[in-house]
């Protein structure tokens, strides 16, 4: 009895003077729950909680101004994922890998940047898969205006859409990697390599080595794609900003289809069987490298060049035989039919400018530059081998028919520009700008076709053709733009007058055109935003010139009944 006495006093003892060092949580709305220590009083009663939490809803888009951002936090994806897989959940967002396309509510992106520098060349595929969903804070979308658009004042009036990643802060400074290595049954494979550092300022540095023949349909042990990207972003004090990528790619995809079907008829049922080998072979290699120096608060240049080189080799092996009965004795007809393409093609594109501010109000004359081009060398050799095997020949086989041609298809184009600008302000938001420049192009394109079924291969007058274009112009741009508190309106026009020389020479024929020519292109674009509501209004025009196929006359002689002649188009809209 006096021991339960004595533990129902050090209970109510316990409850009427807990300890003066309880541990208060407060609670403050946003991402951190802080927890402080208070010396409190002795009629306060301590609870001790096992968990806490704060629930609130999160919004996934918010718009400031003209920018986009996006909530990643509202968003799941697996562990790993890369930035693919996360924009596949963003409503809105489209993905086109196969055409190299991203867009976000039917305007197309041009890129993606990380904290404000461009990733990968804005190559958008190497930028999806080279990127970790871990390593991103926020996404903002935007029109991003260059350098020189910047420098200048005056927008192109071209749109630039991109994505910008802003990385986790945690990341920022810090070197990480990834190590994958995915094996199936099938013989399904990914092994991937990736190391990336980010810095808040924009410099980054990123390296991706990737093997797997996951993005094959087909299933086969020679199947592949072996992927080497790289990007750097490099800063060397305030003036001068480095950024490089490089990419090289292998693909190898082969497959083999087997069809049959059967056809009821009135003259009997005849049966078709065939099979389908291919094999595909592509090799792409493409850098790019961007200069931006500061040279002083009125001086601006930028370099920049890229290029790529491909080359791939295509074969295709198709047989098929039709027969009466589903036996290889009434066979009708057999045939192959084998083609094999390789191709190998280059291109090519520098470009520079130099931006120099004068006077108080901020004129500025700038001078561009491009150089650009391309080639490309295809060599196609097809052979069609058909047996009729119920028609006899003169000596009493079956009746053959065979085609082997190869035809080689070299192009090649180059082009250049040189420009003068002009920006004048009027006041703090009304800029105009004027400019001169000079353009010349040249575009050639050549079909040579052989007959490999004569020993000597003969040259095939009626299949072989050349084209050669020539553009010399003149170009006039004028261009407004202003920028006020709810509105912003970019107008502007471009005129070429333009001289065209056409030539082509077909089945020992030549022809040769000189035209003159005038191009416009005018622009504008209105847009207005008072914080809730945004209202744009866009127009584009431009003319385009007759093709070559157009201005000449068409005279195709590679089958006897079909002959084609048409007059040259006289006029120009």
């Amino acid at each position: 009895m006096i021991i339960k006495r004595i533990l129902l006093i050090f209970i109510i003892l316990l409850l009427l003077f807990p300890t003066a060092n309880a541990t208060i949580l407060n609670l403050v709305v946003g991402d951190t729950i802080y927890p402080t220590r208070k010396h409190v009083s002795s009629l306060h009663k301590t609870i001790e909680l096992d968990e806490v939490q704060v629930i609130g809803q999160r919004k996934l888009f918010s718009i400031r101004k003209d920018t986009t951002f996006i909530n990643t936090d509202c968003l799941r994806v697996r562990k790993g994922a890369n930035l693919e897989d996360l924009i596949r959940n963003i409503p809105g967002m489209e993905y086109d890998k196969a055409n190299r396309q991203l867009s976000f509510k039917g305007k197309p992106l041009n890129g993606v940047n990380i904290n404000g520098e461009t990733f990968m060349g804005n190559d958008i595929i190497a930028a999806l898969e080279n990127m970790p969903t871990d390593a991103v804070e926020l996404l903002k979308l935007y029109d991003m205006l260059s350098a020189l658009e910047k420098m200048t004042g005056v927008d192109d009036g071209a749109d630039n859409y991109v994505l910008d990643i802003k990385t986790k802060s945690t990341y920022n400074g810090s070197l990480t990697g990834t190590l994958t290595a995915e094996h199936g049954n099938r013989d399904r494979r990914r092994d991937e390599v990736q190391g990336n550092l980010f810095n808040a300022d924009g410099e980054n540095t990123s390296l991706t080595l990737r093997s797997d023949n996951l993005s094959n349909m087909n299933i086969g042990g020679n199947n592949f794609q072996n992927i080497l990207s790289g990007n750097i972003v490099k800063k060397f004090g305030k003036k001068i900003t480095l950024n490089a990528s490089l990419s090289l790619n292998a693909f190898h995809n082969g497959s083999e289809n087997h069809d049959y079907d059967e056809q009821y008829l009135s003259s009997g049922t005849k049966y078709r069987e065939s099979m389908l080998l291919s094999l595909s072979k592509n090799h792409s290699n493409a850098a790019n490298i961007n200069l931006q120096y500061n040279i002083d608060k009125k001086t601006l240049l930028n370099i920049s060049a890229n290029g790529n080189f491909g080359r791939s080799d295509n074969l295709t092996d198709n047989t098929t035989y039709l027969y009466e009965r589903n036996t290889a004795a009434d066979t009708l007809t057999s045939g192959t039919l084998r083609n094999n393409t390789k191709s190998n093609g280059k291109n090519y594109h520098v470009s520079a400018d130099l931006t120099r501010r004068i006077g108080k109000a901020g004129a500025s004359f700038t001078v561009k530059a491009t150089l650009g081009g391309n080639s490309n060398e295809t060599n196609n050799t097809s052979l069609s081998l058909t047996k009729f095997h119920h028609l006899r020949n003169a000596v009493g086989g079956d009746s053959l028919l065979l085609r082997n041609l190869c035809q080689q298809l070299p192009t090649l184009r180059n082009e250049s520009r040189i420009s003068l600008q002009y920006t004048h302000p009027f006041g703090k938001q009304l800029k105009l700008q004027t400019g001169y420049g000079l353009h010349h192009e040249e575009d050639r394109n050549t079909s040579n076709t052989y007959d490999y079924t004569i020993p000597n291969r003969p040259y095939i007058d009626s299949l072989s053709y050349e084209n050669t274009l020539s553009i010399c112009g003149q170009e006039l741009t004028l261009r407004m733009d202003y920028k006020g508190k709810q509105w912003k309106i970019n107008s502007g026009i471009d005129v070429e007058w333009q001289r065209r020389n056409i030539c082509r020479q077909h089945n020992s024929e030549t022809v040769d055109y000189t035209v003159k020519a005038t191009e416009y292109k005018p622009k504008f674009g209105a847009k207005w935003n008072n914080g809730k509501i945004e209202v744009e209004l866009r127009y584009n025009g431009n003319t385009q010139q007759p093709s070559i196929q157009a201005l000449l006359t068409l005279d195709d002689k590679r089958h006897i009944t079909n002959k084609l002649a048409i007059e040259p188009v006289k006029y120009f809209y």
